[in-house]
């Protein structure tokens, strides 16, 4: 039988605010899926709870946003009205955009090889000085339709993944950095405070060399980015006892040791950005599955939002999900509320129904202000965690129990003593409100399941899964002691809750009864 684990705040070590850097971008698949009105409702639903600043997307200058075309008479001519569609909507919405530098318009490439069911162009340009010419009447274009001061605001990141040679990138490593530092002369020859870097790599290990190469070359670099996910791990190594991490610790000992060599080479100062990331994972059978992978479906994926967002707070200057919505078109356009047809990466549904990763950001997003220590006297995952803060006069918590697919969990009993703000601590009894998600309650991927997983549901049936897709919630009054609230909770594996503690009833209740004697007075004389 599990024993009960005790989580106590250390009073004395008043850890800084979260910095929340996932919240600072959220991702789509490309440019052109940005028309649908749907993709556009989510984009709003999300960033009325989250405020993100940016927002990164492939496809920018695909052929199916028409920017460059080449004439009969062999002139290039540009035509900006579908980007302009794009982007307005982006800065209506409140994003900046993090702008990825490709692909390859037909008109200006030097080859056919393409990219995905929506065929995009992966190869370097044909010539360097028609490239050259287009990166500029683009920048002009921008400029002139957004100004000078909010495009200083974008993120202008030179391509995508150029590392995974014959996939995103058709030419070498040496000709990307030629693609680069192409794209940086342009960029900051027209205004050095424009921010343009990369390298976008699917294998963070490249940045040091990346960053390396620029300031031999002195080329202009103001951030590097990079992709990681936990299922990397299976593409590093055989087995979990291969591998030098322990279960569901590969994604962040990943980044402490890129942090590491890019400090130890001078590059600490430049901020570190994650443009995609999720919490795809391997299975037991230790293999990597992009397509098909259900891990950011499934309860677990809120419980390891929870356990790398925090991990990596205060790493990163910013973390992109991959991706917004399952309104999303790598493979093709997705028709299944949720399925293992092509990738379903989404926070949300094709029908925007919240899946568990979406409730893990929200309830971060809540934990502002003081934040605490814990001494956690752990007996097993390292993958279970807490966060307590403390706001004006309210007290909130996140507790999570993650279990990673490729190994057994078990539940976690606890008993947390919760930390109260001075204005509550001399309370007799606090209301404390829970925010439980589970299976089939805050993660309605399971409900779908069970119903046999249909590709097309009835009104009813979508109904019932958007009633599947809240969370548990309970509220009700418990005893101060010393300052301090004692709550038992067991969490059985991925699953993870959100507590919030505070309120007077009584003296809400003494308001009310005030303000009705006053007002029977008035109507008595």
């Amino acid at each position: 039988m599990m024993k009960t684990e005790r989580l106590l705040p250390a009073p004395t070590a008043e850890l800084p605010p979260l910095k929340h850097p996932w919240s600072q971008a959220i991702t789509v698949g490309r440019g052109y899926e940005l028309l649908r009105a749907d993709l556009q409702e989510h984009l709003r639903f999300l960033q009325k709870e989250f405020g993100y600043r940016h927002i990164r997307f492939h496809g920018s200058f695909h052929d199916d946003v028409q920017v460059v075309e080449k004439l009969p008479s062999g002139e290039i001519v540009y035509r900006w009205t579908q980007l302009d569609h794009i982007y307005d909507f982006l800065v209506e919405a409140g994003f900046d955009p993090i702008v990825e530098i490709n692909p390859m318009p037909s008109a200006l490439a030097s080859g056919e090889q393409t990219m995905f069911w929506y065929k995009k162009n992966v190869t370097p340009p044909a010539e360097y000085a028609e490239w050259e010419r287009f990166m500029r009447a683009y920048i002009e274009h921008s400029v002139e339709r957004y100004g000078i001061e909010r495009v200083r605001r974008w993120y202008f990141e030179v391509w995508n993944e150029p590392d995974l040679h014959g996939q995103f990138w058709s030419g070498t490593m040496q000709e990307y950095y030629e693609l680069y530092a192409s794209c940086a002369k342009v960029l900051k020859a027209f205004d050095p405070e424009l921010q343009v870097g990369g390298p976008a790599t699917a294998n963070p290990r490249e940045s040091l060399p990346f960053a390396s190469w620029c300031r031999e070359h002195e080329v202009p670099l103001d951030f590097l980015s990079y992709h990681s996910y936990p299922q990397n791990e299976a593409c590093s190594y055989s087995s979990l006892e291969e591998s030098p991490s322990e279960a569901g610790m590969y994604f962040i000992d990943q980044f402490q040791a890129i942090q590491a060599d890019l400090n130890e080479a001078g590059f600490g100062e430049l901020p570190l950005l994650v443009t995609e990331w999720n919490t795809q994972s391997h299975g037991k059978n230790w293999k990597a599955k992009w397509v098909g992978n259900e891990s950011c479906n499934t309860l677990f994926s809120g419980a390891a939002v929870c356990h790398l967002a925090t991990a990596c707070d205060e790493a990163f200057d910013m973390m992109a999900w991959w991706v917004a919505s399952d309104v999303f078109e790598e493979g093709g356009p997705q028709v299944e509320p949720y399925g293992n047809r092509y990738q379903y990466y989404g926070m949300l549904t094709i029908d925007g129904v919240p899946k568990a990763s979406y409730h893990a950001f929200r309830f971060l997003n809540r934990l502002r202000g003081k934040r605490f220590a814990l001494e956690l006297n752990q007996d097993g995952s390292e993958n279970r965690g807490a966060l307590i803060t403390n706001e004006l006069s309210c007290s909130r918590a996140l507790l999570w129990n993650c279990v990673f697919p490729y190994v057994d969990g078990e539940a976690w009993d606890v008993e947390l003593e919760l930390p109260l703000p001075e204005a509550l601590q001399t309370r007799s009894e606090l209301r404390v409100t829970r925010a439980w998600v589970r299976e089939g309650q805050g993660s309605a991927y399971e409900a779908w399941q069970a119903m046999g997983a249909p590709a097309n549901l009835s009104r009813i049936e979508q109904e019932m899964l958007r009633s599947r897709a809240e969370p548990a919630y309970e509220s009700a009054m418990y005893p101060v002691e010393n300052g301090v609230l004692k709550l038992s909770l067991a969490l059985a594996p991925n699953e993870f809750i959100f507590l919030e503690a505070g309120g007077d009833p009584a003296g809400t209740q003494a308001v009310q009864s005030a303000a009705q004697q006053a007002l029977d007075q008035q109507l008595m004389t």
